[in-house]
């Protein structure tokens, strides 16, 4: 029969180890009972309200909890420390109902607080387990957890891959532009000046014959021309005696040069210097 029960809390325990009530956690004043000093008869027939009997505890490190829900809250390992100095404190396990706040062992009490004052203000959370280890002695082991599969990861969606980059578009070529021709200005040859032609020699037209000496005309003499001397010898001045086809006048006057003609005889007596 106490193998039934002690499976029974194992199952209680194990059940409500991660469902501790929040009852678990609080702070206020807490006072503490001296579980030492149980009468033999009661610590073997009236065990704490979990069901584990006291001797199969370690009665200096438990604790009653004053709203405890079983289900859930035994066998729960409990961190009490002083709300006035924080580093002071003690790990005990809930095992009975009762208390004001808590309802600590009398040494648990003890290492916080004074014992003569009877109360203390506390802070109490619960913990894990592995800090109550020996406190429930000959315990049956508890079933392991099982751990359920972790769930499998959800399957990795590959984003699509990018698009292709648009096709690299060449500038077209650079093409210099041509070398600047230098601007010349033809400029037609300089010609030299054409050589001013020589002037013609000048003409010196021939000086005029001398004015021939006109012999006196006979008195009485009615058989020459007419015509003064005066006259025939301008005459004969003005004109080239070979251009003219003239035959030269002679100082005789007209007279002469008709009996000339008349005679035929191409006499040139009248000439003088023999023209």
């Amino acid at each position: 029969m106490v193998r039934t029960a002690l499976a029974s809390i194992v199952a209680i325990v194990v059940a409500g180890a991660s469902l501790a009530s929040g009852l678990l956690t609080g702070s206020g004043i807490i006072t503490y009972h001296d579980y030492q000093s149980l009468p033999p008869e009661l610590v073997v027939n009236n065990p704490p309200s979990c069901g584990m009997p006291y001797a199969h505890l370690d009665v200096t490190r438990i604790t009653a909890v004053q709203t405890m829900n079983k289900a859930t809250d035994c066998g729960q390992c409990v961190r009490v420390s002083n709300a006035n100095n924080p580093s002071k404190f003690v790990y005990v396990l809930a095992v009975d109902t009762g208390g004001r706040g808590l309802d600590l062992s009398k040494p648990s009490f003890g290492q916080l607080f004074n014992i003569d004052d009877g109360v203390g203000p506390a802070q109490w959370e619960p913990v894990s387990n592995s800090n109550c280890v020996g406190i429930w002695k000959d315990a049956p082991s508890p079933p392991p957890v099982v751990q359920p599969p972790p769930p499998p990861p959800p399957p990795v969606v590959q984003p699509p891959p990018p698009p292709p980059p648009p096709p690299a578009v060449k500038p077209p070529p650079v093409v210099p532009p041509p070398p600047a021709r230098p601007t010349t200005i033809s400029t037609p040859p300089v010609r030299p000046p054409m050589p001013t032609p020589p002037s013609p020699p000048a003409v010196v037209p021939p000086p005029p014959p001398p004015l021939l000496p006109v012999p006196p005309v006979a008195p009485g003499s009615s058989s020459r021309s007419s015509t003064s001397p005066t006259t025939l010898l301008t005459l004969r001045s003005s004109t080239n005696p070979v251009e003219g086809g003239l035959p030269p006048l002679s100082s005789g006057g007209s007279s002469a040069a008709s009996q000339g003609s008349s005679t035929g005889s191409g006499s040139d007596e009248h000439y003088p210097g023999g023209i």
